[in-house]
């Protein structure tokens, strides 16, 4: 709209506001919703381009859902509404002018205190003075996007969305101790970010960059709403109009390249997404990416009431530089074409090279009256934007709103820190800086306890650590506190000075990334018990790669048994496998390993036994990466085979098998043999154990078996050593062999021993919260238990029952029953 048409247009300003609630803004409830969509898609929030939200723990990324007050919706969805909330304000807050969107223009000509919008419209009074001005003023949105003070007056009206405020709920969903607080924090976090993003797409409109109020706009909304002929619509409600078009054009974002590591004064480092200082009244428009968005919009395109307005005053609040009438030999080419809306012809200007800046098909469209004004101004006025020349400004602002909006949402979530053992230094960790800046400030860890509560455990260390870019920290430690929710996941968070930003905030989950099962035969481990000495020496387990983003490629897997000694249960030991060489670690099927520990064996004695493979090679495009894997598996678990057959249970008495006195209670026919029942002892060969998982029980057979005994005599105990899961099943199948030389009997079939449930040692620490567990020991809960392992005694041995077996003879009759407490 001209100057000539405010002192027309009477009334209009009251009548608009009165009747709109969207006189300043680009609409709030479908363009920037849907730029604010396409942005986070596009943005390092999205897994597919980027992992940071499940380093957060959000594994679905932009679908995961968050709770807040009575409100539970996804991610994109609090980004979204976040998008829709910056124009808070209704029809008296206008009129007020009080609404949050009057801090939504920014000049990039003018020094940012002065960049902000101050327009004004003519009004008429049924009094005198019968013609006022409605000013429109308001703070650059470049400023409002981080004044806390300012932003914090609107308190009726969302109240403080500024970028620290977006860190300061960032740190607490991090660190707040319930899951509901952390999810709160997190929906606020992601609708204050919403709330900035609106504020930099707000910057790819023209009136918003060239200080046009754009009242008149309220009109074809108020039209359209109202079914009523609208004629030419302007930009921001033909991009509501036509959504289909604007959801086309934000498919294809175009991502800035800004220098952020420098800080631009007193404002942090996102000042420069909207001005770069690069564009001055001196300097003819480009299309840099390296420009904010202010500097590209403002520069090559014009907005209704800033066709052309090189020639004003200076101190004009709508004189521009460019683009400029001036270049018409150079810039502008005329042409004709059927409008679409109308079916009639129209006149076009196209800009085009070598104009300096963007090229524009339909620039700007020239009315029939243009050729018969006797005078530029009059000219002028003849020249507008339509349906025509909003389809190409659209097609070449939302591509660089969506960008500008995501490569927003990647400074935020730049950072990427991770806790990697220091695989030269057992039991300690190292804090990798991932990210293109350095570091300086507070690392803290913090982990969730059994009842979801999250807990500071330590910072790294008391006091500010630095650590550059892509490098890493000095050794840290720390021990596993035991009331942990999940063993070995954390939340490491960093609060400090990142590159040019201070105050900046970064989050990771801390956990592992390698799976560690049970091999093919259930025992990690497997120790004849006649070995000597008696160490494991090779540990097989099965390892898979969980994170199926993070593709593990070339590089070596090692394995660790973590372990205390009985006589020392203070101190933690490590024990370290030979590398073993692999091309690739899949995320889907485990693959099987043997490692060999042969040149730093483990102890049968040992205690508080955790198994732990390390990965160290290429993962995705980075080399040198490392990965890791726990599992709390048993101590050293003796598997025991006593044969108790050179004794026989007759009619409950213990006897020696074979005897003259065994013999006589079964001789019915007195002829000093037993061919009536076979009381004789016996030998055992082809012995096959078999360990596997509790719930999924399996027969032991010759070609399935965990281990294998050649031969057992009557009277003896045969012991191995594994270790395994904690809880399991045993089985054994076997032959028993004829011992003493009167024995009559064939030992032609197998003996199928079955299956029974059982369970490895477990001796270490257990937490307990329930108060009858803690008060067996006279504790209270929570409590520490220390779990002993307890043997029983079997003919002067220390027998395992849990997971061994011993082998009787038949009884007789069958249902005699006999105490094994009574055999010595």
């Amino acid at each position: 709209m001209k100057e000539i048409t405010r002192s027309i247009v009477v009334f209009l300003c009251m009548f608009l506001i009165l009747n709109n609630s969207e006189v300043l803004s680009w609409d709030d409830k479908v363009t920037h919703k849907e730029i604010s969509r396409y942005a986070a898609e596009n943005s390092a929030v999205k897994i597919a381009q980027d992992d940071y939200l499940k380093r957060l723990g959000f594994k679905k990324g932009l679908e995961e859902t968050l709770q807040w007050e009575t409100t539970t919706d996804r991610i994109k969805e609090w980004i979204a509404k976040g998008g829709e909330l910056e124009d808070a304000g209704n029809k008296v807050d206008l009129l007020l002018k009080r609404a949050r969107s009057y801090n939504h223009f920014h000049n990039p000509l003018k020094q940012w205190d002065q960049a902000g919008l101050n327009d004004y419209y003519l009004v008429t009074k049924p009094y005198p003075p019968f013609i006022t001005k409605f000013s429109m003023t308001g703070e650059s949105a470049l400023l409002w996007a981080q004044d806390w003070n300012y932003q914090g007056k609107y308190t009726t009206l969302e109240g403080d969305q500024t970028w620290g405020k977006s860190k300061a709920l960032y740190l607490k969903a991090l660190t707040s101790k319930r899951d509901d607080e952390r999810q709160a924090y997190f929906a606020q976090t992601f609708k204050g970010l919403g709330h900035q993003m609106h504020l930099l797409q707000d910057m790819a409109v023209p009136a918003h960059v060239r200080n046009d109020a754009h009242v008149i706009e309220a009109v074809d909304d108020w039209r359209v709403k109202n079914d009523l002929p609208v004629g030419d619509l302007h930009f921001e409600t033909w991009s509501k109009k036509h959504a289909d078009k604007i959801n086309l054009f934000a498919a294809t974002p175009v991502i800035p390249q800004i220098d952020l590591t420098k800080n631009p004064g007193v404002m942090g480092p996102i000042a420069k997404f909207y001005d770069t200082d690069q564009y001055t009244v001196y300097v003819a428009p480009r299309t840099s990416l390296s420009w904010g968005l202010s500097e590209y919009t403002n520069a090559n395109f014009v907005s209704d009431d800033t066709i052309f307005t090189e020639q004003f005053n200076q101190d004009d609040r709508h004189h521009f530089p460019y683009p400029r009438y001036t270049d018409y030999n150079t810039c502008y080419e005329r042409f004709d074409e059927r409008y679409l809306p109308t079916n009639k012809m129209r006149k076009y200007w196209r800009k085009k090279q070598p104009c300096p800046g963007e090229s524009v098909n339909h620039f700007v469209q020239v009315g029939p009256w243009f050729k018969y004004a006797l005078t530029w101004d009059l000219q002028r006025l003849s020249i507008h934007l339509d349906e025509a020349t909003n389809m190409d400004y659209a097609a070449l602002l939302v591509p660089r709103a969506v960008g500008y909006s995501a490569a927003l949402l990647d400074y935020f979530f730049r950072a990427k820190i991770r806790l990697v053992p220091d695989l030269n230094n057992e039991g300690w960790f190292l804090i990798r800086n991932d990210s293109d800046e350095n570091m300086r400030g507070v690392f803290s860890l913090y982990y969730d306890d059994i009842y979801g509560d999250r807990n500071l455990l330590l910072r790294f260390p008391p006091g500010v650590m630095s650590i550059d870019a892509h490098g890493q920290s000095a050794p840290v430690t720390f021990t596993e506190p035991a009331d942990i929710r999940e063993r070995g996941k954390y939340m490491l968070v960093f609060q400090g000075t990142h590159g040019a930003e201070s105050g900046a905030i970064a989050g990771s989950v801390v956990q592992d990334t390698l799976e560690i099962t049970p091999p093919g035969r259930f025992a990690y481990a497997v120790l004849d018990g006649v070995a000597t000495p008696l160490e494991f020496s090779e540990v097989k387990a099965k390892v898979r790669n969980t994170d199926p983003e993070k593709i593990i490629k070339k590089g070596a897997l090692q394995a660790i048994i973590q372990f205390k000694k009985r006589d020392d249960e203070k101190n933690i030991y490590y024990a370290r496998s030979a590398p073993v060489a692999i091309n690739s670690l899949d995320a889907v099927t485990p693959a099987e390993y043997s490692f060999d520990f042969s040149a730093d064996p483990v102890d049968i004695s040992v205690n508080s036994v955790y198994l732990k493979v390390t990965f160290r090679g290429n993962i995705g495009a980075e080399t040198d990466v490392v990965a890791a894997g726990s599992r709390d598996i048993s101590e050293p678990t003796p598997i025991d085979v006593f044969n108790n057959m050179d004794k026989v249970c007759i009619n409950g008495q213990w006897h020696a098998a074979g005897s003259q006195e065994a013999i006589a209670l079964v001789d019915t026919n007195q002829d000093h043999r037993a061919e009536e029942y076979d009381v004789y002892g016996h030998s055992l060969r082809d012995i096959y154990l078999k360990l596997a998982p509790a719930d999924d029980s399996q027969h032991a057979s010759p070609t399935d078996h965990t281990l294998y005994i050649p031969s057992l005599a009557a009277g003896k105990l045969y012991r191995a050593y594994v270790l395994s899961e904690y809880g399991l099943s045993h089985s054994d199948y076997m032959t028993a062999v004829a011992r003493d030389a009167g024995d009559m009997w064939t030992h032609t079939k197998a003996i199928l021993k079955g299956n029974w449930a059982g369970s490895a040692l477990r001796d270490q620490d257990e937490y307990h919260t329930k108060q009858a567990v803690c008060a067996q020991y006279q504790l209270a809960a929570p409590c520490i238990i220390r779990k002993y392992v307890t043997y029983f005694q079997f003919r002067g041995k220390s027998l395992w029952g849990a997971a061994g077996n011993i082998i009787d003879n038949p009884k007789y009759p069958p249902d005699s029953q006999c105490s094994w407490a009574l055999l010595k």
